[in-house]
């Protein structure tokens, strides 16, 4: 529900004739319901809706638009007629509808599973119905499936989204005149401990290849359940197909290369295997239909799995799947091994001692009876078929059919006592596909997430135009004019964006990188004036849910990518930002791409400052080069280090410290440090890597965090894996820390987020400084990605980032 009073605080205009409020989603417009059926809203009126959350894997909150129409708006229609049997006792049937004067009651927010609706509830003075925390322990035992949103449930540091622009009904983006001006959200619900897994706010490692199994352990797991019925029985049947979904997010398992899911899973499947509960309710043990559970792992360890699954001790049978591949399997169980409540699925292991593997979700189906699960429920049934519903503890029963989500109906039952109990009775509609019905009692209800008065903006217009283009996220754009300015002085074009702002009018309001992508792809083939450079202020998470619990992060989002070999060292989902403007698929931005990866308006602030007083003057000229041991590893890192200096101009001074040729390493180390606090033009690092170091710890983002160079700021290339896995929100990568170093670091850094070879690395490294060098001066954006035309690795191609401005300049 949304009241008149929060729409008033939100700052939207409630002096329109009432019966022209509508409301769309996704360009649709949807029904809704609102108390007052013309003039202006009260303080006492409302208006309410069926809402539906989202389950993508960057984000779980769908984006309303409430608007002032210039005509009537769509209306949530009401079917059959209520009576009550008022008191328990003995069964009293009642056969026939009689008509009733009374005004619609209805909707707001009930949060729903991912994918599932999310009720929207108008009865005044009704009490928010409290969701149920789910502990490590039990899979869910949730009154109802749909838990209540409540506002303050959401993250304390999560970042505020109050600017939104709706894109247009008929799917296209939005133009100003179109635009709706009040935004609410529903987000699907994940049972899990103590918050929602939602990032929306306010409208309503060592050398491992880097694929750790890492595990919370600082946060308790979190698991989900979703609830689903599909099947349609016939009407003489006594139950229909309930699913119930049990979905874990405490593990992010980088390697599983996946495609477009998440790598986030459950249990790790290990020795004794662990025990994943069910819970279940209302079996139908005269069914002769058997209950299908469905299985789905993911590999860790390389070898071939076997994998027992028991359903209360009694064996289902087993999956067997290679390496770090992924496999679902359905088992059909007799009823009879199901009990009402906690069900015990266990997986074993058996193939090996160090079989491992982790869950990805499991689904079971059985016949459920027509009796409601802690006075909700929902099922489809044909459309011509009758449904009773019995096991409510009140007689105040609310009968949604949600087949269109937004044309949803108001369906009146037949209501009578039975015991100590009440029953609904649906009764038959008309012939055609089937009805998905939900039941629950009038006082399940929740506001939306968040709402918010929309600032429309018009980054679609084809009169638009600019040389650099700034996505930000808001709460940093007022530090930006310093270096707006600057730019604009040397004769750019620039136009900075909220990235809200490009969510609304690409995504509608979702938060996701395509939408980044799609505008990006229309300023390059529309606008007057096609960019040449992107720059992302804000930092990425390959969380942008915040199951971990770190912290809402992924601000600007980058793109999620897989790369790498399967069951290889170099199987990797990472970061890539010239995926943002790569329209081709060759794995080089068709727009140079650079990324300010601050989280905080101080860390904005600092970065731009460095980039605005940044003179390659203060640096000399000179140049520092460091390679790793080379060892028993194929490639020679001080052989490339010395081709790379080859190009440079001969005038530039190069200091060299190679590892090799170090008494120690901490020598190495203190050699680093102090030819950098002395000012180099470039550095670059040849070797091994990995998130946060470089070889064995010869220079860490701790050393790189502490350098005090002061101005004399370097432009830092860094040949080796990890260095710019930037999207860990709880670790910062060493490109990272030289770039928000306070007293001194990198003006800017070209690092990976992935892992690859040396060969395609060096290829790109020595025809950057070929470009940056060896004729007329180029920007840093324009040389990392030309020079990613020198090889013909596309992982190299799209996991090396550049972390800085890509319009400036090293000489």
């Amino acid at each position: 529900r949304i009241t008149q009073q929060q729409m008033v605080a939100a700052g939207f205009n409630i002096n329109s004739d009432a019966r022209n409020l509508q409301l769309f989603v996704e360009g649709n417009e949807v029904a809704i319901s609102v108390s007052r059926g013309n003039g202006q809203l009260s303080s006492t009126d409302f208006v309410e809706f069926w809402g539906q959350g989202l389950d993508t894997p960057t984000t779980d909150t769908r984006v309303y638009w409430l608007i002032n129409g210039a005509q009537p708006g769509k209306r949530i229609t009401i079917k059959g007629e209520l009576q009550t049997s008022t008191s328990p006792g003995p069964v009293t049937l009642i056969n026939q509808l009689s008509p009733r004067t009374s005004s619609p009651f209805w909707f707001t927010g009930v949060g729903a599973p991912p994918s599932e609706p999310v009720m929207i509830t108008a009865d005044k003075g009704r009490e928010v119905a409290q969701p149920t925390v789910v502990s490590n322990a039990t899979a869910a035992t949730v009154p109802p499936p749909y838990a209540a949103l409540r506002p303050n449930e959401m993250e304390a540091d999560m970042p505020n989204r109050d600017r939104r622009t709706a894109p247009g009904s008929d799917g296209s983006p939005g133009s100003p005149d179109r635009l709706p001006a009040l935004i609410a959200t529903t987000p699907s619900i994940s049972r899990e401990n103590k918050r929602r897994v939602s990032s929306s706010a306010v409208t309503s490692r060592t050398k491992s290849n880097a694929r750790p199994l890492r595990t919370r352990r600082r946060r308790t797991r979190t698991h989900r359940l979703r609830r689903h019925n599909h099947a349609i029985l016939d009407p003489s049947a006594p139950a229909f197909t309930y699913s119930l979904q049990y979905k874990d997010h405490s593990v992010y398992y980088s390697a599983a290369l996946n495609g477009d899911r998440e790598n986030f899973f459950g249990p790790v499947v290990f020795g004794d295997g662990p025990v994943v509960p069910l819970t279940i309710h209302n079996v139908e043990t005269t069914s002769t239909a058997p209950a299908q559970l469905q299985v789905a792992l993911q590999g860790v360890s390389i070898e071939m799995h076997q994998v027992r699954v028991f359903v209360n001790g009694s064996l289902a049978g087993s999956i067997t799947y290679t390496d770090e591949s992924s496999a679902v399997q359905t088992f059909s169980i007799p009823n009879s091994w199901l009990v009402e409540g906690d069900n015990a699925i266990k997986l074993v292991p058996v193939a090996s001692g160090h079989d491992t593997s982790v869950v990805d979700y499991i689904r079971i189906s059985y016949p459920h009876s027509f009796r409601a699960d802690s006075d909700w429920l929902q099922l489809s049934v044909k459309s011509t078929q009758d449904a009773r519903i019995d096991g409510f503890t009140t007689a105040n029963i609310r009968i949604l059919d949600v087949t269109d989500p937004n044309s949803i109906q108001q369906v009146r039952p037949i209501i009578e006592a039975n015991g100590s109990t009440f029953a609904a009775t649906v009764p038959a509609g008309e012939r055609g596909k089937a009805r998905r019905l939900v039941a629950l009692p009038e006082s399940r209800v929740s506001p939306p997430a968040w709402l918010a008065l929309n600032q429309p903006s018009s980054l679609n217009l084809s009169t638009n135009g600019a040389d650099l283009v700034i996505i930000s996220y808001k709460d940093f754009i007022p530090l930006l004019a310093p270096l707006v300015a600057q730019r604009q002085a040397q004769g750019f074009t620039v136009a900075v964006v909220d990235v809200d702002d490009v969510f609304d009018e690409f995504s509608y309001g979702a938060h996701t990188p395509q939408a980044i992508r799609d505008f990006m792809s229309l300023a390059k083939t529309t606008w007057a004036r096609a960019p040449s450079y992107l720059l992302l202020v804000g930092d990425a998470s390959y969380d942008p849910r915040n199951y971990a619990g770190v912290g809402n992060f992924d601000l600007v989002p980058s793109r999620q990518i897989d790369t790498g070999i399967a069951s290889t060292a170099t199987a990797l989902e990472t970061a890539s930002d010239d995926w943002l403007t790569d329209f081709n698929g060759d794995g080089i931005a068709d727009i140079s791409v650079g990324r300010l990866p601050v989280r905080t308006a101080a860390e904005a602030n600092l970065v731009v400052s460095k980039i605005v007083n940044y003179s390659p003057a203060n640096t000399v000229n000179r140049a520092l080069l460091v390679a790793d041991t080379q060892g028993s590893y194929y490639f020679n890192f001080e052989a490339a280090d010395d081709q790379l200096g080859g190009v440079l101009p001969s005038t530039m001074s190069i200091q060299k410290v190679y590892r090799r040729l170090q008494p120690s390493d901490a020598d190495a180390r203190s050699n680093i440090i102090s030819n950098l606090n002395a000012g180099q033009s470039v550095t670059v690092y040849s070797g091994h890597g990995n998130v946060n170091i470089w070889g064995g710890s010869i220079f860490s983002a701790n050393d790189a965090a502490a350098l005090t160079n002061g101005n004399r700021l370097s432009f830092v290339v860094v040949m080796d894996c990890l260095n710019g896995f930037f999207a860990d929100p709880s670790l910062q990568s060493l490109a990272e820390s030289l770039l928000k170093a306070p007293n001194g670091g990198a003006v800017a850094s070209f690092a990976s987020s992935g892992l690859t070879i040396p060969d395609g690395q060096h290829e790109m490294g020595l025809r950057m400084f070929q470009l940056l060098y060896g004729g007329s001066s180029i920007s840093i954006g324009d040389a990392s990605r030309q020079a990613k035309t020198a090889t013909g690795d596309i992982d190299v191609r799209r996991t090396w980032i550049l972390f800085g401005d890509p319009t400036l300049k090293i000489r």
